[in-house]
């Protein structure tokens, strides 16, 4: 990767993506938001009542057996993602 972002045309082309990927997705109120609160609300009362649904606590991408606070706190977890990405996005492809 730091060979090809090594190329001029590849890095511009890299950020480039970058910066439309974060214009899409949005800062605080975006679309990447507006999709998590969505689909929370669609699932919510089903995960509450699922007793075999598994999280993600540390976020390693390792699933284990969980409440609804902690599927609470993915969600709250997901959407300070969500609301902060563009913002971290933006400050790197300007180093």
């Amino acid at each position: 990767m730091r060979r090809t972002l090594a190329v001029p045309g590849f890095l511009a082309a890299f950020v480039d993506a970058l910066s439309r990927a974060r214009s899409l997705a949005g800062g605080a109120g975006g679309w990447m938001e507006q999709e998590i609160s969505r689909v929370y609300a669609l699932i919510r009362e089903a995960a509450y009542l699922d007793s075999n649904k598994e999280c993600d606590p540390g976020h390693t991408g390792g699933l284990r057996p969980c409440t609804n606070a902690e599927f609470d706190a993915d969600v709250s977890f997901m959407t300070g993602f969500a609301r902060t990405r563009s913002d971290i996005v933006a400050s790197r492809s300007r180093q």
